[in-house]
C-alpha cells in the first residue's frame, strides 16, 4: 500500500508526508510487512512581506528545507527464502541421506534506514547563480549478516543470518551552479559541489 499528502499555501510554505507498507515473501508471515513513513517540509521565505531592502533583494530565491523518511531494504543476504531451513544430499558413511544445508532463521525482519536531510536553497542574480547547502544523516537498522556460531553447535558454515548489523554515516554537502554566459546561440553552465 502507498500514500502521499502534499500541501502547497500560496508557493510558501510546503508539507508533504507519505506512508507505505510493503510485504516481502524472504520473512516469515510474523514478519513479512513493514511499515514506512516519510515526511517533508519547506518554507521559501523570500516570498514573506519582510524580504524587502536593497540587501534582501539580491536574493531572488531562499528555501529552506528538511525531510525525514524510513524505508526498507529488500535485497537482503541469505537466498530467496532465508527464514527456512533448506536440506541438501549428504553421505552418512558409506550410505547416501540428506541433512540440513542450511539453518533459517525465522525472526529475521526488515533492514531498515533512516534518512534525515536539513538544507537551504538559495539563488542569486536572477537566477543565474544557485547556492545549494545539505546536511544529512543516514541510519542503516538491522543489517542482515551471517553471525557466526561455535563449530560445535554442527550448524553449516558455522553461522546464521541475523539482524545484527548497523551503520551511521552522516555529512554535509555543498554545491554552486549557475549559468556563466547566456548568449542567443550558445550557453556555458557550471557546476562544483563537495561532500
Amino acid at each position: 500500500y502507498f500514500g502521499r499528502l502534499n500541501y502547497d499555501y500560496k508557493s510558501k510554505y510546503f508539507v508533504q508526508a507519505s506512508f507505505r507498507r510493503d510485504g516481502l515473501s524472504r520473512f516469515a508471515p510474523d514478519s513479512r510487512f513493514g511499515n514506512f513513513p516519510g515526511v517533508s517540509a519547506g518554507w521559501r521565505s523570500s516570498e514573506e512581506g519582510f524580504w524587502n531592502g536593497k540587501f534582501l533583494e539580491f536574493f531572488d530565491d531562499v528555501k529552506i528545507r528538511g525531510s525525514w523518511a524510513k524505508v526498507g531494504n529488500d535485497q537482503i543476504a541469505g537466498g530467496l527464502f532465508p527464514y527456512l531451513s533448506q536440506y541438501a544430499s549428504a553421505p552418512y558413511g558409506a550410505i547416501s541421506g540428506i541433512a540440513i544445508s542450511v539453518v533459517g532463521n525465522s525472526g529475521l525482519s526488515w533492514e531498515t534506514n533512516e534518512k534525515l536531510d536539513v538544507g537551504i536553497d538559495v539563488s542569486f542574480f536572477k537566477n543565474r547563480l544557485n547556492f545549494t547547502f545539505d546536511w544529512f544523516q543516514n541510519k542503516n537498522n538491522g543489517l542482515v549478516l551471517a553471525a557466526p556460531l561455535p563449530v560445535s553447535f554442527g550448524v553449516p558454515g558455522n553461522s546464521i543470518f541475523r539482524n545484527i548489523g548497523d551503520m551511521e554515516n552522516k555529512g554535509i554537502e555543498v554545491s554552486l551552479g549557475g549559468t556563466l554566459v547566456a548568449k542567443k546561440d550558445f550557453t556555458w553552465d557550471a557546476n562544483v559541489n563537495f561532500t
